[in-house]
This record gives structure tokens, C-alpha cells and sequence, in this order.
């Protein structure tokens, strides 16, 4: 499918907005944001959390007789970003968690065996933690060695995800010049021990990041003029109604079954995503050869012959939804029940002269305590839940969006059916077009 060069870019920011930030909103919905410049680094050190069932919580959760192990090398190269919006700076210490770890459950059944489960550890990125917004000129910054944003993917194996670790990893109050100017030492070193979702974790921290000077970024605006045109309609998003289902069994292969602790086991993940509000851009665009209301006639403002020439994008997103999993494992002692919020949900759809093929994206992706196949929720995977709007449909005020195509996928050696039945539901906010971004 071919695919405008801005659309392609506007789509890729959408979808890495939603796994990077927490507040996950749209790449054109945020203050635009400024390098400032970068250090390297160098990490070294380890991450080490053990964890078992809770006696007095674990049944509510499904998590009783587990005790299990995850473990993170950090020993390597790092680099810290700097960058500023709004008045404000935000730094990100990337590249730290590596997937060298790994991962090992113990699980008692209910006839007292014991089942093991290996898996690697989930890669992560740690954040600086400087509030949603940065941190503002002479307030001081803190590093936490999992970040508030932190990017992973759960372990096929059941235990605590990265968000429940997060905040009681080890922390390191910076000066803001000092963080700015680099050549300091992040001390993340330390030990802690709290309940959460029915298992009693206890996390030991012996990583310490050393970071250079900071470089000033080097400018990238060549100064060339635009050979594109770009506007957008905006759309509010009226309602989201229904539900994406995913129903996955073990690996079919003894060996690979037996290695995760999976065989017979069944797993459920219900996404139900809800709007409380969102915003959703229907974008055109053509080289500037191509007439201003060509552009307006493809989003439905004028009247006229659609021009083939100008490309379709669709870019948005809403917030609210509730994700929920269910696991049933072989002779386990309970069945294992999560459930977390949807912080957002993204619609993004690239076109040409046919329609646009329109994705839907939830975030987090759907990852579970349970210990589930993780269902690669990127732009063009084949666990997208995706369907296709016609040309015609997208020029309307009121927009459908429907979402009821099953898939038959395999994730991580798990045969899974997918089954849509999702419907967003968007409707013009104005008729007069605004540029883009």
C-alpha cells in the first residue's frame, strides 16, 4: 500500500508516543519538543527481584504457590537525552535494562508438584523521573532506575511486571545543572520489599550509571522549503462500544509447552477500551503541485471530484478501558485473574487510491501478572486489529470505525484466536480544515 512520506512519519510518532509515553497522547496533540542535546554513559551493576505468593492475598489473584526469580545485567553502554517543551526539561536515560537476565517460576500445583517456567527477562528502558510535564530550571531531578514510561514486555512465565517494580526501584536526586552540564555519577544502588497483586517482592539494586558531558544537539532544519501540502479535519471521538478478544492455548510442541509451564494451560484477555474523551485527525496531503481544494474536497469540506493524488491519513487517540486476563493452568491451585487499566487507545489508519486500512492500538499493549503471550500491538503486524475504510466513508462528519475481523495468529509458539467486536465511533468537531501538524 502506498503511503505518503508525512502520513507514513505522522503514524510512526502515534504509535511511538503510545509505547514511550505515559500519557501516551498523539505525536501533533503535544507541545513540540526540542533537542537539546545528549551524553554517553556507561552502566554497570544488576537488578535482581525474587518474589513468592502472598499467604493473605495470593488467593484473590489466582498467584498462590509460585516463588520466582528475575534478573537483569546492566553492565553497559548508556546515553542520556535532553530535551525541552513548554518551558520545561525532560531528560531519559536509555539503553540500561538489557534482555541478558532471565527469568525462573517455581510453581506447587495442587497436588503438590512442582512446575518450572523459564523465560528471558523483559528488556526495559529507564526514564528520569521529572513529572509528566519535565522538570522546570533549578528544581532538582530524580532517576529512578525503572521509569515512570518504562518499555516492556511481560515474561511469558506468571510474576510482577515492570509498573509494579517501578516505583520501588532505587532513586538518585540530581542538581539540574549538574544533570545538564553531565560528567556525574547516578548512585542506584539499594533494597526493598513490598506486596503487590498477591505476591510478596523483594528487589536488590547494586547498578550504578556513570554519565559524560552533554553535547549540544546539532541542527537539523536544512532550511529547504516544504514540497508537501498538508491539512487535517478534527474529530471528536463520540463513543467507543464493545470489546477485542484473544483466546490462546499452549504450545502444541511437548518441549516448548514443558519449558514455560504451559501445557494444557488456556488464557483469555479481554481489551474493552472506553472514551471519556479523544481526538482523532483525518489528514490529506499532496505535493504542492496539487490544488488546496483538492485537499479540502478528500476531507469532505468542498465540494468536487476526489483527486487520486492526495494520500488519506487517520491519527488519534482516547483514553479509558480496562484490560483483563484469566489463566488456567494444569493442576493449578487457583485460576489467575489480572486486570489493568487501557491508559489509551490510538486509531491510525494510512491509505491510497482503495480506502485506508485502519488500525486499532491499545496501550499498555496487553501483558499480564499471568504470564500470557504478549500480542504485538504495532503498526503493521499481524496482531493489529485492523480493518478497512473506503475514501468515501472517511469524508463523512460522522465516522464509523468498525473492528470485526477474526485472525487465527501464534504468539510465542501459543496458537491464538483473535475476535473483534470493537466500534469507534468519531464526529467532525469543525468544518474548517486546520494545517498539519
Amino acid at each position: 500500500m502506498r503511503t505518503h512520506r508525512s502520513l507514513r512519519r505522522s503514524a510512526a510518532a502515534l504509535l511511538g508516543a503510545a509505547l514511550l509515553s505515559a500519557a501516551a497522547a498523539p505525536a501533533w496533540a503535544q507541545t513540540p519538543e526540542k533537542e537539546l542535546g545528549s551524553a554517553r554513559g556507561f552502566a554497570s551493576g544488576e537488578l535482581v527481584v525474587t518474589f513468592h505468593s502472598d499467604p493473605a492475598t495470593c488467593a484473590s489473584t489466582g498467584a498462590c504457590g509460585l516463588d520466582g526469580t528475575m534478573r537483569w545485567s546492566m553492565d553497559g553502554a548508556t546515553r542520556l537525552g535532553v530535551t525541552e517543551s513548554g518551558g520545561k526539561t525532560r531528560f531519559a536515560l536509555g539503553g540500561v535494562g538489557r534482555d541478558d537476565g532471565g527469568v525462573v517460576v517455581r510453581r506447587r500445583t495442587a497436588s503438590g508438584a512442582v512446575r518450572v517456567c523459564t523465560d528471558t527477562a523483559p528488556p526495559f528502558q529507564g526514564t528520569l523521573i521529572t513529572g509528566a510535564g519535565g522538570v522546570t530550571a533549578g528544581a532538582p531531578a530524580t532517576v529512578r532506575l525503572i521509569g515512570e514510561n518504562a518499555v516492556g514486555v511481560a515474561s511469558l512465565c506468571p510474576g510482577p511486571l515492570l509498573e509494579d517494580l517501578a516505583a520501588y526501584t532505587p532513586a538518585a536526586t540530581v542538581d539540574f545543572a549538574a544533570l545538564r552540564r553531565g560528567n556525574v555519577r547516578l548512585d542506584l544502588r539499594g533494597e526493598r520489599s513490598f506486596v503487590a497483586h498477591g505476591l510478596a517482592i523483594a528487589l536488590r539494586s547494586t547498578v550504578v550509571v556513570d554519565v559524560g558531558r552533554v553535547n549540544a544537539a546539532r541542527a537539523t532544519d536544512s532550511g529547504r522549503p516544504s514540497t508537501d501540502r498538508t491539512l487535517a479535519s478534527v474529530y471528536t471521538v463520540e463513543r467507543v462500544d464493545g470489546d477485542v478478544r484473544f483466546a490462546s492455548s499452549g504450545p502444541a510442541d511437548p518441549a516448548a509447552c514443558v519449558l514455560v509451564d504451559a501445557c494444557g494451560a488456556r488464557a483469555t484477555t479481554v481489551l474493552a477500551p472506553r472514551a471519556t474523551s479523544g481526538t482523532v485527525r483525518l489528514v490529506a496531503s499532496a505535493s504542492t503541485k496539487v490544488s488546496r481544494r483538492a485537499l479540502l474536497v478528500a476531507l469532505g469540506l468542498a465540494e468536487g471530484k476526489d483527486d487520486e493524488r492526495v494520500e488519506l491519513g487517520l491519527l488519534g487517540s482516547f483514553d479509558g478501558g480496562v484490560a483483563s486476563t484469566e489463566v488456567v493452568r494444569e493442576d493449578a491451585q487457583g485460576v489467575c485473574r489480572d486486570t489493568r487499566p487501557l491508559k489509551t487507545g490510538s486509531v491510525i489508519g494510512v491509505g491510497d487510491s482503495d480506502g485506508l486500512a485502519v488500525s486499532y492500538l491499545p496501550f499498555p499493549e496487553p501483558r499480564s501478572r499471568c504470564g500470557t503471550p504478549l500480542v504485538p500491538f504495532d503498526l503493521f503486524s499481524p496482531g493489529t486489529v485492523a480493518n478497512v475504510l473506503s475514501r468515501a466513508d472517511a469524508r463523512r462528519d460522522r465516522i464509523v470505525l468498525r473492528f470485526d475481523r477474526a485472525s487465527q495468529l501464534e504468539l510465542s509458539g501459543f496458537p491464538t484466536a483473535v475476535t473483534p467486536d470493537l466500534t469507534v465511533t468519531l464526529r467532525r468537531k469543525s468544518r474548517r480544515a486546520v494545517t498539519y501538524p
